[in-house]
């Protein structure tokens, strides 16, 4: 709809993609070019190649203050779906259940189902600001034992929201009494934040 109305000649704004409304930089492309001129143009490991995940693992460590080891706790994807697929695989199956806060990216409860799993999913209220309140989490946790993961998204998609260090930390102490859950933190839009303090903690 957004594409037929903008070639109407009609000024659409759309949130419908989360993605940039400007080009890559031109060091990106340059770069880019580059490496197809070199020959790099063939498969890579399936985990990535070891410059991109020690690059990973640098990034991660100036900016965060975490260490991975580029060897065998990177992996690489072709975006956020495949890797929060991925991660479903590996955690949960048939007969679990899969806890996701609403609002959601409409591809987790699919994701879900796709490893045969059930998503369950957790309202969140507007005076939360739309983000996880954690005794509503603990409820919901304790009602569905069948439980493996927990989607978290944050900063929020689609709402924006960002949860705070202080609440994520209340989240981690839920869900310390339940440990078959694995949190799968969907961090993809963690420079995208429009908070007044800009920060957005990693869980």
């Amino acid at each position: 709809l957004v594409k037929q109305r903008e070639a109407d000649g009609e000024t659409v704004t759309s949130l419908c993609v989360g993605e940039p409304d400007f080009a890559p930089p031109q060091s990106v492309l340059d770069a880019a070019t580059q490496a197809m001129q070199n020959g790099q143009t063939r498969y890579t490991a399936v985990t990535g190649t070891a410059e991109l995940r020690a690059a990973i693992a640098k990034d991660l460590k100036e900016r965060k203050g975490v260490e991975y080891n580029p060897q065998t706790e990177i992996v690489v994807g072709n975006g956020a779906k495949q890797c929060v697929y991925q991660g479903l695989m590996a955690a949960c199956g048939e007969g679990d259940e899969v806890i996701i806060p609403a609002p959601y990216w409409p591809s987790y409860p699919e994701m879900a189902l796709l490893v045969g799993a059930k998503p369950v999913i957790l309202e969140t209220k507007v005076q939360d600001g739309y983000l996880i309140n954690p005794s509503d989490l603990d409820r919901c946790l304790s009602q569905h034992p069948k439980a493996k993961v927990l989607m978290l998204c944050n900063p929020s998609n689609p709402t924006g929201g960002v949860h705070s260090t202080e609440l994520l930390a209340e989240i981690a102490r839920v869900v310390q009494k339940y440990p078959q859950i694995v949190i799968l933190a969907d961090e993809i839009y963690e420079r995208l934040v429009y908070t007044s303090d800009g920060k957005c903690t990693s869980f």
